[in-house]
């Protein structure tokens, strides 16, 4: 079956490229697909915790680093960081600076949730202290953002909004791996960045690694996972209510994510 005799012509179906890094489904078999979906379920309270000067100071030191290193240019989050598990920060993105706040209220809706040890953060210290990052010292970061990242695009307008989205063709079960270079470690460790999202009645669930046979899986380089999460996130937002550049959006995402599959269940 051609492509587009697949997906059809309306503008709801051309939006079915935005969705294919976390729907992963390019079936033709009928039935399967979700009529709604409510995105990611809430993540968990932030933690309330004393005060730790330490990591404080830490974090904004690394902060610092990355700003005069241009590594946070077109960057907009606001991170919910928890360190540890026991304590927790607002780190607000904005005009390629980061700013460090131990209080949570005041700042609006975390963007991204992430959890770190705080060797994390002295691994980025160290990997900024020329200014700059590497390839392998992206990977490095891209590795503890990769899920994280995965949950905000989820939580998307074209997922949530309401509506039929049987459409967007969001299968149930795919996967994705972060690619590395054969015998990549992480400071020491070998590293194997993968994850398994599952749907279960709209809400999306995710499992460390590789579980089960998926309909759909993708790998990504560093570079590719960062660009798309741009398009799927930033891009998408600004062009929200314009139908032809969401289209045009789409045709990229879909290119890059078509070259990305790795493996399809034999009977899709």
């Amino acid at each position: 079956m051609a492509k587009t005799e697949r997906l059809g012509n309306s503008w709801f179906v051309r939006l079915l490229p935005l969705c294919l890094l976390s729907a992963g489904a390019l079936s033709c078999q009928k039935g399967r697909y979700l009529k709604e979906i409510q995105g990611p379920l809430p993540p968990p309270p932030a933690i309330v915790s004393a005060n730790d000067p330490a990591i404080e100071a830490l974090l904004t030191h690394v902060a610092g680093q990355a700003a005069a290193s241009h590594v946070l240019s077109g960057i907009h989050e606001l991170i919910q960081l928890t360190v540890d598990q026991r304590v927790t920060f607002a780190v607000a993105i904005e005009q390629g600076k980061a700013t460090v706040s131990h209080e949570l209220a005041g700042h609006g809706a975390p963007t991204l949730f992430v959890s770190l040890a705080h060797e994390d953060l002295e691994y980025l210290e160290a990997d900024l202290t020329d200014g700059k990052l590497s390839e392998s010292e992206v990977l490095n970061v891209a590795s503890v953002l990769f899920v994280p990242c995965l949950r905000r695009i989820h939580a998307m307008f074209y997922f949530t909004e309401p509506g039929d989205k049987s459409a967007l063709k969001v299968d149930n079960h795919m996967q994705f791996r972060l690619r590395t270079p054969p015998g990549f470690t992480r400071h020491g460790r070998p590293l194997d960045v993968a994850v398994t999202v599952l749907n279960v009645d709209g809400v999306f669930f995710y499992l460390d690694g590789l579980v089960g046979d998926p309909d759909v899986r993708y790998e990504l380089g560093a570079a590719d996972a960062m660009a798309l999460y741009r398009t799927l996130v930033y891009e998408a937002e600004a062009a929200r209510h314009d139908l032809s550049a969401l289209r045009s959006l789409g045709e990229r995402v879909d290119k890059t994510l078509t070259s990305a599959i790795t493996y399809q269940r034999s009977w899709h």
